[in-house]
């Protein structure tokens, strides 16, 4: 595949979080930053999804739960 000049990456809540969808163009050989707060929304989990756009076939899938001390439930 042919990387154009910028690539678009699309994040997004799967569970756990009612944030909204994020795009971030990021140039060739550059890095973006994203944060998340689980313990803003719910006992600590998060569940993101990472797409590139124009290529179906790369994706990522981010679960799991931020420890805190404190008692918690599954997800």
């Amino acid at each position: 595949m042919v990387r154009r000049p910028d690539e678009r990456l699309d994040v997004s809540a799967n569970n756990y979080s009612s944030d909204r969808p994020h795009t971030y163009h990021v140039p060739a050989h550059g890095s973006t930053t994203h944060s998340v707060d689980p313990l803003q929304h719910g006992p600590g989990w998060y569940d993101l999804s990472v797409g590139l756009a124009g290529d179906a076939s790369w994706s990522r899938r981010y679960v799991g739960h931020l420890e805190n001390g404190e008692h918690s439930i599954t997800g």
